[in-house]
């Protein structure tokens, strides 16, 4: 389900729900009345590269990681080390939002 990406229009408070979730709370954030869709987190191609691989990570069971080592000509925990850094990476900017 696509999510949206809110703001406040008084602080720097940000959230993202999916239309679901704001059909089940309501505008979402502690300025309730101040929340607005905010398109510019969704057009940050960084926040978005590092969710992506942070997403893929937590749902994707069977990834191919010998063919990812191949192609970005990686040792299997270089590539693990790259995925906790963007986890990491995605869990400060989650935290910060």
């Amino acid at each position: 389900m696509a999510k949206t990406y809110w703001k406040c229009d008084t602080c720097t408070n940000t959230a993202e729900l999916s239309a679901e979730d704001h059909a089940e709370i309501g505008t979402p954030g502690c300025c309730d009345e101040d929340m607005v869709p905010d398109p510019e987190l969704w057009q940050d191609t960084y926040l978005q590269a590092v969710r992506l691989i942070g997403e893929i990570c937590a749902t994707q069971d069977a990834l191919d990681t010998p063919a990812l080592c191949e192609a970005m000509d990686l040792e299997p925990d270089e590539l693990t080390m790259l995925f906790d850094r963007i986890q990491k990476e995605w869990d400060d900017i989650k935290a910060n939002m």
